[in-house]
C-alpha cells in the first residue's frame, strides 16, 4: 500500500492497513510498507502512539529498524477502538461545536437542559464565541441551512443532541438518559472487549467515565476493570465497520461489494458475495466469512467460498436481494454437519480418519477430554478390558484436525485417514520431533 507525503489520512482502509503494516509486520524496512521516506514513517507513528497511547512500546533491533510493538496482557481497555474517535476537522467545525455546547449546557430549575431554537443559540453566544465564527465581513459565516445542518448531524449520527418540535419550531437541546449505566459497568468492560461489535460498548463507557449520561451522575475518574485477558487480539476491533455492515446485510438478505486482497496479488480483487455465517478462530485470532457467490440462475448451484475479514475493504451493501436464501441455509447445514475448523478446501468431498488410542484407568481424564472435543466425530469401545477407544470422524480437511490429534501422542496407537497425504504428514512430523530429540 503506497502512501503520499500527506499522512493525515481519514480513510479507515488506510488506518487498518497501515497500523497492521507497522505493528503486525515490524520487521519491514519503511520502504517495504510503503512510505515515501523515513520522514513520513515518523509521523505515522506519531499518528499510531496517539490513537494507541501508552501501550505502544519502541525498541530498534538489530538491523536499526524500530518495532512498535503492544503488550495485550498490559492492557485493560481495548485501545484500537479510540482509532473511530479520532477526526480531522478544521478549526471553525471545533469553534462552532464547543461554542453550540456551551450555549446548550445551561439547566433550568427542574434540572433538565434548556430547548432552544437556531435563532435563540445565536442571540445567547457570548462576544468571544460568535468572534470566533465571525468572518472578515463581521458577518457569521453560516448560514441557517448549515446551522440545521451540523445540529442535525449532532442528534442523529452522533447522539449528543435531541431535536423537539413545538409549536412549528425545531428546538434542540442535549440528549440525556436516566439508565443507571454504572449498574452495567462490568458488563459494558466485558462485552467491550469480547463482543464481535465491542467498540459500541465503548462509546457507552466513555460516557461513564465522564458521567455526563445523567444530570445526577457523577464522573468516575479511574475506571479500572475486573477483567484481564491472556491472550487478547486487540486488532480486530479495526475492523467493526466492516462486520456491522456485513450482518446488516446478512439479516436484510442482501449482497455486497467489497475489494479482496487474494494471496500473492498486490491489487484487490472487486467481489460480489452474499455473508452467510462468520466464523472466529479462537486458535490464531483469524475471522472467516462463510460466502455464498452471486447467482440467481437457479440452473446453477450455489458455491460456498471464505473470505478472511482481514482481507477485505470497501464494503457496500448492494440493493440486490438474495432470492435463495432457505436453499443457502441448507448447503450451510449440510457443510455444518462435517465442519472441524473452517477449511472449505475439499468441500462437498469428506476424509475419513481415525485414531486409536489406549487409556489406562487412572487416565479417564482423557476420555472426559476425548468425548468433549470431538466435534463431529464419534468415540466408540473397541477392547473394554484393554481400555483401547477408537475415534472416527468424516471431515472436509483432515488435515484441521492434527494439531488435535497429536495432543493425544502419549496414547495413540495407530492413525489411519482416507487421504494419504495426512497421514503420511503425521507419521513424518512424529520422526522429525524423535530426530531432534536425538531418538
Amino acid at each position: 500500500m503506497a502512501v503520499g507525503d500527506n499522512c493525515c489520512f481519514v480513510d479507515m482502509d488506510l488506518k487498518r492497513g497501515m497500523i497492521r503494516e507497522t505493528i503486525l509486520a515490524p520487521f519491514k524496512d519503511y520502504r517495504e510498507i510503503g512510505f515515501t521516506s523515513h520522514r513520513n514513517y515518523y509521523y505515522f507513528k506519531c499518528y499510531i502512539k496517539t490513537w494507541l497511547g501508552e501501550c505502544v512500546k519502541n525498541n530498534i533491533n538489530p538491523q536499526n529498524k524500530i518495532l512498535v510493538g503492544v503488550e495485550p496482557r498490559n492492557i485493560e481497555h481495548n485501545p484500537c477502538s479510540f482509532v473511530y474517535k479520532m477526526y480531522r476537522v478544521k478549526s471553525n467545525d471545533v469553534n462552532f461545536y464547543f461554542s453550540v455546547m456551551d450555549v446548550l449546557n445551561k439547566r433550568g430549575v427542574d434540572k433538565k437542559y434548556k430547548k432552544m431554537s437556531i435563532q435563540e443559540i445565536q442571540e445567547k453566544m457570548s462576544r468571544h464565541q460568535r468572534h470566533a465564527m465571525i468572518n472578515s465581513e463581521g458577518s457569521i459565516s453560516l448560514s441557517n441551512n448549515t446551522w440545521r445542518s451540523k445540529l442535525d448531524s449532532y442528534c442523529k449520527r452522533y447522539g449528543i443532541l435531541q431535536v423537539c418540535h413545538e409549536k412549528n419550531t425545531c428546538k434542540y437541546a442535549y440528549k440525556e438518559s436516566h439508565i443507571s449505566l454504572e449498574r452495567w459497568k462490568d458488563a459494558l468492560d466485558f462485552f467491550s472487549e469480547y463482543d464481535v461489535l465491542g467498540v459500541v460498548g465503548t462509546y457507552i463507557r466513555d460516557r461513564i467515565e465522564r458521567g455526563d449520561y445523567d444530570a445526577y451522575a457523577n464522573p468516575i475518574v479511574e475506571c479500572q476493570s475486573c477483567f484481564s485477558f491472556k491472550h487478547h487480539y486487540v486488532f480486530h476491533v479495526l475492523e467493526s465497520d466492516l462486520l456491522e455492515i456485513l450482518i446488516q446485510a446478512r439479516k436484510q438478505h442482501q449482497y455486497v461489494k467489497t475489494n479482496v486482497k487474494s494471496k500473492g496479488n498486490a491489487e484487490n480483487n472487486a467481489s460480489i458475495f452474499f455473508p452467510l455465517k462468520f466464523y472466529f478462530n479462537a486458535e490464531n485470532g483469524r475471522r472467516y466469512i462463510l460466502a455464498v457467490s452471486e447467482t440467481d440462475n437457479v440452473e446453477l448451484p450455489l458455491k460456498l467460498y471464505l473470505i478472511r475479514i482481514d482481507k477485505i475493504k470497501n464494503v457496500k451493501i448492494l440493493s440486490q436481494k438474495m432470492e435463495r436464501f432457505d436453499e443457502a441455509m441448507a448447503l450451510l447445514k449440510a457443510y455444518e454437519k462435517n465442519r472441524w475448523g473452517v477449511s472449505i478446501q475439499h468441500y462437498p468431498e469428506l476424509d475419513h480418519i481415525e485414531m486409536d488410542i489406549c487409556v489406562e484407568e487412572a487416565n479417564s481424564f482423557v476420555l472426559t477430554r476425548l468425548e468433549r472435543e470431538k466435534k463431529c466425530g464419534h468415540v466408540e469401545v473397541l477392547d473394554d478390558v484393554a481400555h483401547r477407544y477408537r475415534y472416527s470422524a468424516d471431515v472436509h480437511d483432515a488435515n484441521e484436525l492434527l494439531p488435535w490429534i497429536r495432543s493425544f501422542i502419549g496414547y495413540i496407537e495407530r492413525i489411519s485417514c482416507s487421504s494419504e497425504e495426512v497421514t503420511q504428514k503425521f507419521y513424518n512430523d512424529f520422526e522429525e520431533t524423535a530426530r531432534l530429540y536425538g531418538e
